[in-house]
């Protein structure tokens, strides 16, 4: 399961994402999106983790069945 920092990091990319879709790239503010660019790869890192640990999760999951 995605954990809650995860979470937390992931739907301020959601946000952005909204953002561009509905609001166009004209109402981008560039620090804003440097700050996203600087947080991806250690948000990335998080998602990665937490679907390796369910991954493994499942596989303990079915070795009890």
């Amino acid at each position: 399961m995605i954990q809650a920092e995860t979470l937390e990091r992931l739907n301020e990319y959601r946000g952005f994402r909204h953002v561009v879709i509905h609001r166009y790239a004209f109402e981008l503010y560039p620090d804003r999106v440097q700050a996203l660019v600087d947080t991806l790869s250690d948000c990335y890192s998080l998602f990665a983790q937490d679907i390796q640990d369910f991954c493994q999760f499942l596989l303990e999951l079915d070795r009890t069945l």
